[in-house]
């Protein structure tokens, strides 16, 4: 993305325009030609990145203003199921549509879609089963999450900002920054459950690939329930990022709205297919070929720590 165009801002509107550029694809027609990744994102990339973020936060302002903090004072099923029931939604229905666009013999948009495929070979029905499994089970741990995060305010245990703007600044620049602080989170963590290769201390990282990671990666060809295709181990790290605001008192807004970004982020952003799929290629390359690409370039630490992969070299399937 060279600069700013219509395309900046498509991903507020998620998921209709990409919706519509599947189906003005013409049968056969061929991508445009997969281009290097570069080190750091465009500024019209980052552009786009706030506006893709744009239905997570919406729908992080609708929960927020629906829901009760002081309910959550006692453990109940009312308010414990409303929240399992929409993460459940959100889960099945971004991951459920876009698997059903792209992989489904019914979608009227598959063989249109065809050749926007990263690796042209398609998963079979085992994976995608084992997906939307671990999916399911990782959804359930982003709940429970929220669960504890619900008490721990209403009870007072953890202060928060009740009122948005009695300190608007604040909990804008934190919904602001929400993607790149979250993309370090994710890095640190990631990079964390694969092999250190080093001698100098124990190699922690060889045996929680093994133990906890290796799940995960077990979707070496993604689809869009692999995003969250995770260990409970796995996932209960990688949505601690969500936490990461209740250590700074601000509005439990920035709470939600990364919450939302971890789970549609990521379903999205595996589904493998370029635009306008909206998968990352950057991270395709990470599944593909496992020590390259822990991040993405936005905070471009895979190239401050020699992790980075520009794809320029690699085939198009494993």
């Amino acid at each position: 993305m060279s600069g700013f165009s219509i395309q900046t801002v498509k991903g507020a509107f998620w998921p209709h325009p990409q919706v519509a550029d599947m189906f003005a694809i013409k049968p056969g027609q061929e991508p445009p030609k997969q281009q290097r990744i570069p080190i750091s994102a465009s500024f019209p990339e980052h552009v786009a990145l706030q506006f893709a973020c744009v239905p997570r936060l919406l729908l992080a302002i609708a929960w927020w203003y629906l829901a009760d903090v002081d309910q959550a004072r006692e453990f109940r099923s009312g308010w414990i199921l409303q929240i399992i029931a929409r993460d459940l939604f959100v889960t099945f229905f971004t991951a459920g549509l876009w698997d059903f666009l792209l992989y489904s013999s019914l979608s009227p948009v598959k063989e249109r879609m065809a050749k926007y495929k990263f690796n042209p070979v398609y998963p079979s029905n085992k994976q995608l089963a084992h997906d939307i499994s671990w999916a399911t089970c990782a959804t359930l741990t982003s709940s429970a999450i929220e669960i504890v995060a619900m008490h721990l305010w209403a009870t007072g245990k953890v202060p928060y900002s009740a009122s948005f703007w009695r300190y608007p600044a604040w909990n804008a620049i934190w919904l602001f920054t929400m993607p790149y602080w979250r993309i370090c989170h994710f890095y640190f963590i990631h990079r964390m459950m694969h092999p250190w290769r080093t001698t100098i201390v124990p190699d922690v990282g060889k045996l929680l690939y093994r133990q906890v990671h290796s799940l995960h990666h077990k979707s070496h060809n993604p689809t869009a329930f692999s995003g969250i295709s995770m260990h409970p181990v796995e996932s209960t790290l990688y949505y601690t990022a969500a936490l990461i605001p209740l250590f700074f008192i601000n509005h439990p807004l920035v709470f939600l709205y990364t919450k939302m970004d971890l789970t549609m982020g990521a379903l999205i952003g595996h589904c493998g297919f370029a635009n306008p799929a909206n998968a990352s290629f950057n991270h395709y390359l990470h599944h593909a070929h496992f020590e390259v690409n822990y991040g993405e370039n936005f905070v471009p630490l895979d190239y401050l720590f020699g992790t980075f992969d520009d794809g320029s070299k690699r085939a198009r399937t494993d």
